[in-house]
């Protein structure tokens, strides 16, 4: 009987598990593509590898660099895994299927109760919805921000790529970057290098502090 007990509370934590192992794999597979590269020469496996995990787990590791070696699809990738990851796979798996209008099973529950760290079910579902709107709309509000800045050197429809990817990219205090020499070329705006830190301090505290403080 104990070790049901066991078993069934360490369930979720392998499913989590098995959950990001999923998008590691999934994420290198796609990123080994040749349309997910600008360069002639493909990087190594592991680097390919490496990049992916660092995207997962929102680390900002790099070994190659994002606008020169991925092509729009790769950065995409990175984006996708940043988003999904950053705001915790389970959260946003669920929030899709609710949008959907499907039933989340029990099974995705207990998930997302442990990704949420909440004691119970009804929070974790409270909790959830709150967290990606909050998320969407910062980002949203970011993206805005970073576009009026980037204008000034990208043209409208590149302006509103690197805004948005960097908007997702802060918040979630990534490290990737779409834009070539990162924020080096925007070193003297002070007030865009301010708003990107204050998303990416916003981003770190994370949304359920902020929420236990307001």
């Amino acid at each position: 009987m104990q070790s049901r007990i066991l078993y069934s509370k360490a369930r979720p934590f392998r499913m989590l598990l098995a959950g990001y192992l999923f998008f590691i794999l999934a994420g290198t597979i796609l990123l080994s593509l040749p349309i997910a590269t600008k360069a002639e020469v493909p990087a190594s496996l592991m680097d390919i590898f490496f990049t992916t995990v660092s995207a997962v787990t929102t680390s900002g590791l790099v070994v190659l660099d994002t606008p020169e070696y991925f092509s729009v699809f790769g950065q995409m990738v990175i984006l996708v895994l940043i988003q999904i990851c950053g705001l915790g796979y389970m959260v946003f798996v669920s929030f899709i299927i609710l949008a959907i209008g499907r039933k989340i099973t029990m099974g995705n529950t207990m998930l997302l109760k442990e990704n949420v760290a909440s004691p119970t079910y009804g929070d974790a579902f409270h909790f959830m919805k709150i967290a990606v709107i909050f998320t969407l709309i910062f980002e949203a509000v970011a993206a805005v921000v970073f576009f009026f800045a980037f204008r000034t050197v990208y043209p409208g429809i590149e302006a509103g790529y690197h805004a948005v990817f960097q908007a997702v990219s802060a918040f979630c205090t990534a490290g990737f970057t779409s834009l070539p020499g990162s924020f080096m070329g925007f070193a003297d705006n002070k007030g865009l290098l301010f708003f990107a830190a204050l998303v990416s301090i916003c981003g770190g505290i994370g949304f359920f502090v902020l929420y236990d403080m307001y």
